[in-house]
């Protein structure tokens, strides 16, 4: 009687272990979705499953989704703080989960302008190794294609992570809204299809971003954003609001979005810059509990090394072998990059002519204002392609693509304030936008990089020397 009555107990136990199971499950495909439609009730449950007695699967999966959601928010130290949780809670057995938390290391570190991190992340992953759960190989693909300027690998790696994503699983819908939005700004004759699909999905946040691509629709993306704010969306709407009201001239409330954006922009810099501070406190503690570990390692090696000499002699004969190993490895990459260097120049000389000329057409017909300018559409409208044409700039201006629009785009803006006056009383925001930059702070970062000082003392000089005259 007593085992019978275990037996029962015991089918129940795992009989109600299994319903959490699922239900957690259930709440997380849930709460994927949901942080972009309802952010509120979409953290309620995630924090229900992150401090409930919940599988670590659960809880890791739950703290990335809770990451996505405080990006929405603009919080990035709360998108830091939640990741390196998750990657606490790893263990060497956890190879999808920790694939999938250097993805979202790899896109955040992006975000906030770890280049060199986020790119030693994404160079981690061997396709062979990741299995299918979490969507993990579209959103590897996803990565790979954001940072990619060549529109056709762009294209193939984005149609190709299109393909393999699986909307049963977790992230499944987000991500290809995702994809679509990424395949839209490659893919003009499809842009359409692709907005009504997003704007079909449903998805408050991500309609609201369809509805920013067309000024007609502004007010239906605000009418959204009210409802679930992304306070990254909302910078863009108040900026092509401003846009929008200059343009049929209702000063009032073309000021009232200039203010407003103003003040997100400066929350989101804010945030960005603690999450840095975040970020760069993380890898030093990290170093030095490496340095710790690598400390206490040698202490136990030079003990075994007085105590067994024998050893101690053949460890110093093994690591002198493997250090002309790696000599010999690092005087043949040395040669490998000195035989590079010495290559010519593939370009046909007649090729590289006619681009020369192309482009000083394009520096006189002052099209590098234009705010979306890039090395890719440009390579399209010369007729050449990216390879080329960022070659050509390398090697005959000087400096890269970007470097070499910045620099246009500022001698511009100096010939207008010393040849028209009124420039020189013109709010910074306006002498950004006339040369084409997205931001005021960004224009003064490059004004001063390639002047020597910045925009608010060169006009001042400016407006001495003519008062001198």
């Amino acid at each position: 009687m007593k085992l019978k009555i275990l037996i029962i107990l015991f089918l129940l136990s795992a009989l109600l272990q299994a319903q959490s199971v699922s239900r957690n499950e259930k709440i997380l495909q849930e709460s994927s979705e949901l942080i972009y439609e309802n952010l509120q009730e979409a953290q309620r449950l995630l924090s229900f499953v992150n401090h409930s007695n919940s599988e670590k699967e659960h809880r890791i999966l739950s703290l990335l989704i809770l990451a996505d959601a405080s990006y929405l928010k603009g919080d990035f130290v709360a998108v830091m703080n939640y990741i390196y949780h998750a990657q606490e809670l790893l263990d060497e057995k956890d190879s999808d989960l920790k694939f999938l938390v250097e993805i979202y290391l790899s896109k955040y570190y992006r975000i906030l302008g770890f280049q060199d991190l986020s790119n030693d992340y994404l160079g981690r992953f061997n396709q062979k190794e990741i299995l299918s759960n979490y969507n993990i190989k579209p959103q590897i693909l996803l990565e790979k294609a954001i940072r990619s300027d060549n529109s056709n690998e762009k294209l193939k790696l984005l149609n190709l992570g299109f393909n393999q994503l699986d909307t049963t699983k977790i992230f499944g819908n987000s991500l290809k809204n995702e994809f679509r939005f990424q395949l839209i700004e490659i893919s003009q004759d499809s842009s359409e299809k692709y907005l009504k699909e997003i704007i079909d999905s449903k998805s408050k946040i991500f309609s609201a971003r369809a509805y920013l691509q067309n000024e007609n629709y502004l007010m239906k993306a605000d009418s959204l954003l009210k409802l679930n704010p992304d306070v990254i969306l909302q910078l863009e709407l108040h900026e092509k609001l401003a846009k929008y009201y200059l343009k049929s001239n209702q000063k009032d409330l073309y000021k009232q979005n200039i203010l407003e954006r103003n003040e997100l922009e400066n929350i989101i810099d804010q945030s960005k810059i603690k999450a840095r501070d975040l970020v760069i406190s993380h890898i030093e503690n990290q170093r030095k509990e490496e340095k710790s570990v690598f400390e206490n390692y040698l202490f136990w090696i030079l003990t075994v090394l007085v105590l067994l000499s024998l050893y101690g002699v053949f460890y110093y004969l093994k690591t002198k072998r493997d250090y002309k190993r790696f000599l010999a490895i690092m005087q043949k990459n040395q040669e490998e990059q000195r035989e590079k260097l010495g290559k010519t120049n593939s370009i046909p000389e007649k090729t590289e002519q006619l681009l020369l000329k192309k482009l000083e057409k394009f520096e006189q017909s002052q099209k590098f204002i234009q705010p979306d300018i890039s090395l890719t559409n440009l390579a399209k409208s010369l007729d050449t392609n990216t390879k080329y044409l960022s070659d050509i700039i390398n090697r005959n201006k000087g400096c890269n693509f970007n470097q070499y629009i910045n620099e246009h785009r500022i001698n511009y803006i100096i010939e207008k304030m010393k040849s028209e006056p009124k420039y020189l009383n013109y709010k910074m925001f306006y002498l950004a936008q006339e040369c084409g930059f997205s931001s005021q702070s960004s224009f003064s970062t490059v004004f001063k990089s390639v002047t020597g000082i910045s925009p608010l003392s060169f006009i001042k000089f400016l407006k001495n020397e003519r008062k001198a005259d």
